[in-house]
C-alpha cells in the first residue's frame, strides 16, 4: 500500500461518514465513478462497528456472522465497479489500464484475505483494517482515477459527444425531480451543438448550410432562455436564497450565446474547438457548482414544507424512478407524518400528536423491511440498511421526545423528520437504484 498524506492519514482515523473524507478524496467528475467510490466508502466506513479492538482487529462475537455478510458484499461489490471503471479506461485508450487493474486486485486480495480467514471461523482480521482499506481506496483515487479521468480526459469526452446520455456521465443527479428532468432536456440540446461544432470545425458551410445553422442557434439561444427562466422561477417560487447572483451567472452565459448567434447571422462564427468546450465546460462547472448547491434537496424540501403541508404541494420533490413503487409507499408515509403539522398547530395533546409519527413509523417499517427483502442485494446494500435502522431510530426518539415533552411542540419535529427521509430517498435510494442499474453484471465484461 502506497504511502498516505498527513491528510488522508487524519481523515480516515477520524471520518464517521463519507461527507467526513471530503477534503481526503478527491472526484474524478464522472458521476458514476464517483459515486461508485462513495458506496465502497460507505462499506470501509461501517466496519468498526462489527469489531471489539479495531486496533488489533478482533470481532465481535455477536457480530460474526454480519461481519461475513458485510465483507461478502462488499467484494462483490468491488469487482462490479472495478470492471466497470477498468472498461472505462479500455474504451477511452487512457494510460495506466496495468496500473489500476493492479491496484484493483490488491484491494480484493485485501478484502478477500480477510473474508477467507472470517470464514474459517477466525475471530480477528486484519489490525487497523478500516484505516488499511480506506487508506487504499482514497490513494487509488487521488493517484490513479483522478489522474486517468483527469480535465484531457474530460476535454477529449466532451469534444466527440454522440449524444446526450454521453454528457450524462458527468453530470450529477440533483434529486429532484423537475430539476433533473430539465438538465436532462437541455443535455440533448448541448449534444446537438456538439454534432454542429464537430461538424463544421473543419469546413465552411455554404449559405444553405449557414441558414441552417442560424435557424438552430437562434432556437437554441431560447432553449437556454427556457432553462434559466425555469430555474429562476423554481429559486422564487420555493423561497431560495441566492436568486439574484444565479440570474447573473445565467446572463452572462445567455449574453456569449446571442454574441455567437450575431456572428452566426454575420457569416463570421468560427466553429474552434476552443468555444466548442468552452461552452460545455463553462454549463457543466456552474451545474456543479451553483446548481447542485443551490438545489440540495434537503435544503428545498424545508423550504417547500414552510409553504404548504400538502403531499401534492411538493410531490414534485423526489427523484423519478423507472420502478416508482417506492415512491407511492413513500407517499402514504410522509401523509401520515404531515396530519401531525395541524395537530401542532392546534396545540392538542401529545398523544394526539404522536399518533401520527407512530403510524408513520409503522408504515415505514413495513416499507424498509419490502425494499431490504428485494433479491436486487445490491440495490439495498448494508449501508443502506443501516441508514434505514438510523431514521427509524431518529423518528422513535422523535415520539419518546414529544410523550415525555422534552422538547417544544413545533412543526421543525415534522420538518427534520421529513427532510432526514427526503434526502435518504433522494439520496440513497437515487444513487443506489442507478448504480445498481448501471454496474449490472450483463453490461460489465471482463
Amino acid at each position: 500500500m502506497s504511502k498516505s498524506s498527513p491528510l488522508v492519514s487524519w481523515g480516515v482515523q477520524t471520518a464517521e461518514t463519507e461527507s467526513d473524507l471530503s477534503l481526503s478524496v478527491g472526484k474524478t467528475g464522472v458521476t458514476m465513478l464517483d459515486e461508485g467510490m462513495g458506496r465502497l466508502m460507505d462499506y470501509a466506513l461501517i466496519i468498526n462497528g462489527y469489531l471489539e479492538d479495531p486496533v488489533a482487529g478482533t470481532i465481535k462475537l455477536d457480530s460474526t456472522d454480519k461481519f461475513k455478510e458485510l465483507l461478502n458484499e462488499m467484494i462483490e461489490f468491488s469487482k462490479s465497479y472495478f470492471r466497470f471503471e477498468e472498461n472505462l479506461v479500455k474504451k477511452n485508450f487512457l494510460p495506466w489500464l496495468a496500473f489500476h487493474k493492479e491496484e484493483h486486485q490488491k484491494i480484493l486480495n485485501l478484502l478477500n484475505e480477510n473474508s477467507k480467514n472470517v470464514a474459517a471461523g477466525q475471530l480477528y482480521v486484519t489490525p487497523d483494517f478500516q484505516i488499511q482499506l480506506l487508506e487504499s481506496l482514497i490513494n487509488h483515487v487521488n493517484k490513479a482515477d483522478c489522474p486517468s479521468f483527469n480535465q484531457k480526459y474530460r476535454s477529449k469526452a466532451l469534444l466527440n459527444l454522440k449524444s446526450s446520455e454521453e454528457l450524462l456521465v458527468f453530470v450529477p443527479s440533483t434529486g429532484i425531480s423537475p430539476v433533473d428532468q430539465n438538465i436532462e432536456t437541455f443535455c440533448k440540446s448541448l449534444s446537438q451543438v456538439s454534432s454542429y461544432f464537430q461538424y463544421y470545425e473543419n469546413k465552411s458551410p455554404n449559405e444553405k448550410e449557414w441558414f441552417q445553422i442560424q435557424t438552430f442557434f437562434n432556437n437554441f439561444y431560447h432553449h437556454i432562455r427556457a432553462h434559466f427562466d425555469f430555474q429562476e422561477q423554481f429559486i422564487k417560487k420555493i423561497g431560495l436564497s441566492g436568486y439574484l447572483a444565479h440570474k447573473k451567472d445565467h446572463w452572462v452565459f445567455l449574453n456569449s450565446i446571442s454574441n455567437f448567434c450575431r456572428k452566426i447571422a454575420a457569416r463570421q462564427a468560427v466553429f474552434s474547438s476552443n468555444i466548442h468546450l468552452g461552452t460545455l465546460n463553462w454549463w457543466l462547472t456552474h451545474f456543479k457548482e451553483e446548481d447542485c448547491k443551490l438545489f440540495d434537496s434537503k435544503k428545498v424540501f424545508r423550504c417547500a414544507l414552510e409553504e404548504s403541508n400538502v403531499w401534492n404541494d411538493f410531490e414534485w420533490m423526489f427523484a423519478d424512478f423507472e420502478d416508482n413503487s417506492i415512491q407511492l409507499k413513500l407517499k402514504l408515509v410522509i401523509q401520515e407524518f404531515l396530519k401531525a403539522i395541524p395537530l401542532i398547530l392546534n396545540k392538542e395533546g401529545t398523544e394526539k400528536i404522536s399518533n401520527p409519527f407512530k403510524s408513520a413509523l409503522e408504515s415505514l417499517k413495513k416499507m424498509f423491511k419490502e425494499e431490504e427483502s428485494s433479491d436486487q442485494r445490491l440495490k439495498c446494500s448494508i449501508p443502506h440498511k443501516i441508514e434505514h435502522r438510523n431514521i427509524e431510530n431518529q423518528i422513535q426518539e422523535v415520539i419518546e421526545s414529544i410523550e415525555t415533552n422534552r422538547v417544544g411542540l413545533n412543526h421543525l419535529l415534522v420538518e427534520d423528520t421529513l427532510s432526514s427521509l427526503v434526502f435518504h430517498y433522494n439520496r440513497s435510494d437515487f444513487r443506489d437504484y442507478q448504480l445498481f442499474k448501471n454496474l449490472s453484471f450483463e453490461e460489465i465484461q471482463p
